[in-house]
């Protein structure tokens, strides 16, 4: 049985990340075999762009300079795209390491991982909602807008099916509820309801919360560095 953590949104605090991964991983007194995680590590480069929005969630952080010593991941991870991420940079490496042991997960695959000894189909669709680019064929979204994702990922996503593990940035409908409002997208919704994974989970809103959406477990989840951020399962 393979021990994993789904972990939430980073924001540029990956050594505190790390931190209580291995914290969390005395905790339950068995190793972390791998972590997945939901997007917004906020991977960057010396040379990146970095927006307004990312300086608002305290810059690019500690990242760069992680990329540019090349230093190894203490545990497996397994990232997608989140809309604080450079997109350009991410698709550089895309399917690839970025660092030692942090895999990229390609936008809108299905890559199938080995767990513990067995294999875990997983599913990435990273990045978040956009009406003016989501009929955009992905080859045509510019630079700096590769953040988005498409409707050709998700039909690329349902094509793929089945998988055992959806990871999305942003929440299907019905499971994020703030001040009245529904947060979610239906389209994330119904491609859960189609392809029916074990578990999805999603970040995005920093918000932690448990659904069920027929058969699929949905889970979202808050910063790493709020209680409900970080999730262990077997598998």
């Amino acid at each position: 049985m393979a021990s994993i953590v789904i972990a939430g949104d980073v924001h540029g605090a990956i050594g505190l990340f790390y931190e209580q991964a291995l914290a969390l991983q005395c905790a339950l007194k068995e190793p972390i075999e791998a972590i997945l995680q939901v997007g917004d590590l906020q991977l960057y480069s010396e040379d990146s762009h970095v927006d307004k929005a990312v300086t608002r969630h305290g810059g690019p952080g500690e990242f760069p300079q992680w990329f540019k010593e090349q230093r190894r991941a203490p545990i497996p991870t397994y990232a997608i795209l989140g809309n604080h991420d450079d997109a350009d940079l991410f698709y550089r490496y895309a399917g690839k390491e970025i660092v030692p042991s942090l895999h990229l997960l390609p936008q809108g695959e299905v890559v199938s991982i080995t767990i513990g000894g067995q294999a875990i189909r997983v599913g990435a669709l990273g990045g978040n909602y956009s009406p003016k680019y989501f009929h955009f064929a992905p080859a045509n979204l510019s630079q700096g807008k590769r953040k988005h994702y498409t409707e050709a990922h998700i039909d690329a996503l349902v094509a793929q099916a089945p998988f055992d593990i959806l990871l999305t940035h942003e929440a299907p409908d019905g499971v994020v509820l703030k001040g009245g409002l529904d947060l979610g997208r239906p389209e994330i919704g119904e491609l859960i309801r189609r392809t029916a994974p074990r578990f999805a989970f999603l970040g995005h809103h920093h918000w932690h919360t448990i659904a069920k959406m027929g058969s699929t477990t949905v889970v979202g989840l808050a910063r790493i560095q709020k209680e409900g951020g970080m999730y262990p399962i077997h598998f």
